[in-house]
């Protein structure tokens, strides 16, 4: 009998733990769940930023060739009428506004890498918390 009443006790008590550690496991997940969403929220800004800026460079860029382009075709005008100096000062304005776009450029595409770096290392930064979470749950 003491011994039937030792199985029935050890029975309760191994059946309780295992319960009392599930409800442990469920809280760790609630909070890595809201963890787990704080850096979705942060790569999709991250992501939506970067897009945004590719849009940007590709309007500007396409502004700045059409304003290069119409400078182009100002001097081919300039030189079929045989007007030299009104040539070489559109020469001249073509030659800044190309240096200008380009360091434009030079400036967005530093930027952009700058946001993918960032983009990048916040998804390593989300990679490592869901990896040290697993080995916690395992």
């Amino acid at each position: 009998m003491k011994r039937f009443i030792g199985i029935v006790l050890s029975l309760l008590l191994c059946g309780a733990f295992p319960v009392a550690a599930e409800e442990k496991a469920d809280t760790s997940n609630t909070v890595s769940t809201a963890e787990a969403q704080g850096w979705k929220t942060q790569l999709n800004a991250d992501k939506q930023n970067v897009a945004e800026q590719k849009t940007e460079m590709k309007q500007s860029g396409q502004a700045a060739k059409l304003e290069e382009k119409d400078l182009h075709k100002q001097i081919r005008d300039a030189l079929a009428a045989g007007d030299q100096e009104k040539a070489q000062a559109l020469m001249a304005q073509l030659k800044a506004t190309h240096q200008e776009n380009v360091a434009g450029r030079k400036e967005d595409n530093k930027k952009l890498g700058e946001d993918r770096t960032q983009l990048q290392q916040d998804r390593k930064a989300a990679q490592g918390t869901q990896r040290s979470r697993r080995r916690k749950n395992s």
